[in-house]
């Protein structure tokens, strides 16, 4: 079964791969006044992406961000991601 692509669905979409083809994706998702940040990761080892998590919410407590409006994300040639 195919995992849904929610990020088809968000704003501000960034990808980043490592030489071996692992992924990581970041988003933007706006739901009312809040922009949330969400991320997934594709790993080649287990051939299926993990469950979205959302990495910020820009409420209390949130760590923050210079903007929510335009999330990145990086990974190094170890596979190591950092959105």
């Amino acid at each position: 079964m195919a995992m849904a692509m929610p990020w088809l669905h968000g704003r501000n979409t960034r990808v980043a791969m490592d030489q071996a083809g692992n992924a990581q994706v970041v988003w933007r998702q706006r739901v009312g006044d809040t922009n949330f940040i969400n991320t997934t990761r594709y790993s080649t080892a287990k051939g299926l992406w993990d469950a979205p998590q959302t990495l910020d919410t820009s409420g209390p407590g949130a760590w923050p961000l210079v903007s929510t409006d335009s999330p990145w994300v990086v990974m190094n040639p170890a596979g190591l991601g950092l959105a």
